[in-house]
Parts: structure tokens; C-alpha cells; sequence
């Protein structure tokens, strides 16, 4: 049965559901994350965060629902954060 859950940072709420999967290529291989109800799981370790698996994927900082495609221009705009 799959549970749905909430996730916040500053400023801006999603909601994911246990054990949907995110997807993105990086680097020309495809990266997929399940999410879970105490987090994210990718390449067999649990994150809290988002952030911390695109961390992981790419060495980098990144706003984690960003990376993976489950944030835009418009919902920045929509909280006020979009800088011009």
C-alpha cells in the first residue's frame, strides 16, 4: 500500500507518494531514485534529502526537486524566490 507524505523546503511543499520513482540522466547514464517513506534510496543508500542524492550523483551542490525535474521557473515565481 503506498503512502503519501510530504516533503518541505523553504518556501515551497511537494508531495510524493512511497515507492514512486524519480528519474534523471546525468553524465549519459540514467539515475533513479525510489522514494521512501524515510527518505530517498539511490544506488543502495537511504538520503534524507533530495539534495543530498543529487549531491551524490554529481559532486555538486543542487536544489534536490530541481535537479529532478519537480521544480521550475514558475513554481519560483509562484513563491516569490525567482531572482531576474
Amino acid at each position: 500500500m503506498y503512502r503519501a507524505f510530504r516533503l518541505t523546503c523553504p518556501a515551497f511543499i511537494f508531495e510524493r507518494v512511497h515507492g514512486e520513482r524519480l528519474r534523471r540522466e546525468w553524465d549519459r547514464r540514467s539515475q533513479r531514485v525510489m522514494v521512501m517513506s524515510d527518505g530517498f534510496a539511490w544506488n543502495g543508500q537511504t538520503y534524507d534529502s533530495l539534495s543530498k542524492v543529487a549531491f551524490a550523483i554529481t559532486g555538486t551542490n543542487w536544489n534536490g526537486p530541481r535537479f529532478f525535474g519537480l521544480r521550475n521557473k514558475q513554481d519560483r515565481l509562484a513563491t516569490g524566490e525567482a531572482r531576474s
